[in-house]
C-alpha cells in the first residue's frame, strides 16, 4: 500500500502507519482467546475516492495483513 510515496507492508507500526497516511476513515477492534492468553486484533480501514478500501489489520502492535475491497457501483 502506497501512502504519501511511502510503501506501507507488514511490519509497520501504527504511528509509522499514521504518520504516512493520517487517521483512518474507520477502526474497529476485537479481542481474541488463544492458548498464551487473550490478544488485541485491530483494522483500519482507509477509503479512498476511487471506491477503493484498504483494510490494514494489526496484530501484536503490527501491521500483519493488508486486504483491498473494491466497492461496486452500478
Amino acid at each position: 500500500m502506497q501512502c504519501a510515496g511511502q510503501t506501507i507492508a507488514a511490519g509497520e507500526s501504527p504511528q509509522g502507519v499514521r504518520r504516512a497516511c493520517g487517521e483512518p476513515t474507520l477502526t474497529r477492534q476485537s479481542v481474541r482467546a488463544g492458548p498464551t492468553g487473550t490478544q488485541t486484533i485491530e483494522v483500519w480501514s482507509y477509503a479512498r475516492p476511487n471506491g477503493i478500501t484498504r483494510n490494514l489489520r494489526f496484530e501484536n502492535g503490527k501491521v500483519s495483513s493488508i486486504d483491498t475491497v473494491h466497492e461496486v457501483r452500478r
